[in-house]
């Protein structure tokens, strides 16, 4: 496609943007997702660039939670719902981009 495109007289960004980008779009969807993913559960560096509660993020908030009553008995209700709190923002992410990847799944070059 991107031959066909330069023999029609596409200059480099026309192909960029009406060729190159819409087959690549679940692919960067998907690239987009996993690295929000994975900057999102990082617990290490956050808690080493932060000094006060009120800077933390949530996988910080959740590990302090979990351990900070170690004698005593861990409410699972409150863990639970504060995992549910955690895990909302990727659900959002992902319901969001979902179109693009069924799309990637089922191939971006098929007709219809």
């Amino acid at each position: 496609m991107v031959q066909a495109a330069r023999v029609d007289g596409a200059n480099e960004w026309r192909i960029l943007v009406n060729i190159v980008l819409p087959h690549a779009k679940p692919t960067i969807a998907t690239l987009v997702l996993l690295d929000f993913v994975y900057h999102y559960n990082s617990l290490f560096w956050p808690l080493i660039a932060t000094n006060t509660n009120n800077m933390r993020v949530v996988p910080v908030a959740l590990s302090y939670f979990l351990t900070q009553d170690a004698g005593q008995t861990l409410q699972w209700n409150l863990a639970m719902a504060f995992d549910v709190f955690a895990i909302v923002p990727v659900v959002i992410l992902f319901l969001l981009g979902q179109r693009y990847f069924v799309q990637g799944v089922a191939g971006v070059s098929l007709k219809g």
